[in-house]
């Protein structure tokens, strides 16, 4: 989670040093992002250092599902 791309950037970075200390490598094919805003998002690609990470505008998580403007009535 980060509110700037150099935040997302510092984050991944930390969380693929994480990961491979216990031996896990992110799969950045199967990762996805999902950017929350008043506006709505467009989707596309979100670079983070040398990957692009396709964004989506929902997503289900857990069985519940989780939109870009962080509305519950689809769920509903």
């Amino acid at each position: 989670m980060g509110r700037t791309k150099r935040t997302i950037s510092d984050v991944y970075g930390e969380l693929r040093e994480r990961a491979k200390e216990v031996g896990l490598i992110i799969n950045v094919d199967k990762t996805k992002a999902l950017v929350q805003n008043r506006r709505l998002g467009k989707g596309g690609t979100l670079t983070v250092e040398d990957h692009k990470i396709e964004v989506v505008r929902r997503f289900k998580y857990l069985g519940t599902l989780i939109n870009d403007s962080n509305d519950e009535t689809e769920e509903i």
